[in-house]
């Protein structure tokens, strides 16, 4: 077995990865990882402060995706559940 046998598969998108909004913004070059991970601690920071807020509310607020960003992303996630076998 080689070094490259033992890797994990890449997967090949980070929304199944970091979750659909994220995911799908980092894959459509919206964010970067470094950007997304941020933005999820600020989001733990609201949360232990008591204010829960979602991801894409986070994500606007500091101005990292637009409206039109979270909405693509949520299109696209929804094609890729209806592409999906029951």
């Amino acid at each position: 077995m080689t070094k490259a046998d033992r890797r994990p598969a890449r997967p090949s998108s980070h929304a199944h990865v970091v979750g659909f909004v994220g995911g799908y913004l980092v894959d459509q070059g919206t964010l970067t990882l470094d950007q997304l991970d941020a933005a999820l601690l600020y989001q733990l920071h609201l949360a232990e402060s008591g204010e829960n807020v979602t991801l894409a509310e986070v994500l606007l607020r500091l101005r990292m995706a637009s409206n039109e960003d979270i909405a693509r992303a949520e299109q696209a996630h929804q094609r890729d559940l209806a592409r999906k076998p029951k």
